[in-house]
């Protein structure tokens, strides 16, 4: 779980740079443009990475989950009803832990999505700002 932890925080600090890198503000139109198609890929590949981390949190919370519920029925004297051991089970420590977790990696995975939709957005922008000033050109008297 620690190692998990410490990766994310990786990706935080990613995710703390990428306002910079979406930022148009004071770069120069050619610059902007080469440098798209790279964070697009850069945000990308790392947002697939935590899709990835995602499903191994889900995974491992599923696991935990069918350990729990296996030793309950097998140790359980009062017979207790599927509903009971679900109860148990949403309370057990590491549940929990394992549910909070894939809740944070699920965070972190979220917040790449809207970095790579600000991305797109601003490829967007610069097409347009790019159109703009090519139709400015033709407008020149030379």
């Amino acid at each position: 779980m620690l190692e998990i932890h410490r990766e994310l925080e990786n990706y935080e600090s990613l995710f703390d740079q990428a306002e910079a890198d979406i930022s148009m503000k004071g770069k120069m139109l050619g610059d902007a443009q080469r440098e798209q198609a790279s964070l697009s890929y850069f945000y990308g590949v790392r947002k697939v990475e935590l899709s990835i981390m995602l499903k191994r949190a889900e995974a491992r919370m599923y696991a935990i989950r069918g350990r729990l519920h296996r030793w309950f029925k097998e140790n359980d004297a009062l017979s207790s009803s599927e509903r009971q051991i679900d109860k148990y089970i949403d309370t057990h420590e590491e549940y929990i832990a394992s549910v909070e977790v894939m809740l944070y990696v699920e965070e972190v995975y979220k917040k790449f999505v809207e970095i790579e939709e600000a991305l797109t957005k601003r490829g967007f922008a610069i097409r347009d700002y790019t159109e703009a000033r090519i139709k400015e050109v033709y407008k020149d008297v030379i």
